[in-house]
């Protein structure tokens, strides 16, 4: 393959070449000449792992505050895209590449989201719709949308059409939240998981006892003290003095011990 840009026109074309360069037709996947934005000269970036357009990324690149439709299949990794901050990439047709989020603010739209089985990455947000990534599920009812995840993958389904999304990272359903598109659609976003929602113990929390808790542990030192004091230690005799020995490490550690309380996700 052998990529030249008319710069006059700023159009490209691409040949395929025998093996001493010689021309011998356009590349199956660019035909004729192209704009520097066409998807098609963009996917071929990959094959030469160059950056043919200038545009500082090497395959499909839906350029920030834009909106890139891409009609035709997309697979492997020639059908790599970025999403850029505040952009809309459209797939009308089945892609089975990989799709990465630049920023917090882009939109994958799926036009057929039960043909979509690429990988998504760099899929974030700030709990907010107007401040997260989302992705348009078209055809699937928002009125009566379930999810569930397993093994990276979130299923997405209305009870008529189920999309499965397979996510690189770490989440978990608590991720994943949904809004209508405002066409019957359904919008996924991604709020930051809360802490406890992992299904893990918060620390333990060193609480106020509370009146009652605290009378009880004034009743268990006057227990111990009268326990560890003779009575006539306490007469017209005379002072008697006791050192923290004479009390047990056990009704030490009873009388010192701190109330706790663990909060449970």
């Amino acid at each position: 393959d052998v990529a030249l840009k008319n710069t006059t026109t700023g159009q490209y074309v691409v040949w395929s070449t025998d093996s001493s360069g010689n021309y011998l037709s356009y590349s199956s996947s660019v035909v004729g000449a192209v704009s520097g934005n066409n998807p098609a000269l963009e996917a071929i970036e990959t094959t030469f792992n160059q950056d043919l357009n200038g545009d500082h990324v090497i395959g499909i690149y839906a350029v920030p505050g834009t909106t890139l439709q891409i009609t035709t299949p997309l697979s492997g990794p020639s059908g790599s895209a970025i999403i850029g901050a505040g952009a809309t990439l459209e797939l009308g047709a089945a892609n089975s590449s990989s799709v990465t989020f630049a920023s917090s603010t882009g939109m994958l739209a799926l036009d057929h989201p039960s043909t979509f089985g690429g990988v998504i990455y760099g899929f974030t947000g700030d709990g907010t719709l107007s401040g997260s990534d989302q992705i348009d599920l078209k055809n699937i009812n928002f009125s009566n949308v379930h999810d569930s995840y397993a093994n990276s993958v979130l299923t997405v389904t209305d009870g008529t059409n189920t999309a499965a999304l397979d996510f690189n990272g770490s989440y978990t359903l608590a991720n994943f939240e949904f809004a209508s598109d405002g066409k019957g659609g359904t919008i996924l976003f991604d709020p930051p998981v809360t802490a406890g929602q992992q299904g893990n113990l918060q620390p333990q929390i060193m609480q106020d006892p509370g009146t009652s808790a605290l009378n009880q542990r004034v009743a268990l030192f006057s227990q111990q003290i009268a326990a560890a004091f003779p009575s006539s230690a306490f007469g017209d005799s005379g002072g008697s003095t006791v050192g923290a020995t004479a009390l047990t490490g056990a009704q030490l550690a009873q009388i010192a011990a701190p109330v706790l309380a663990q909060l449970h996700a």
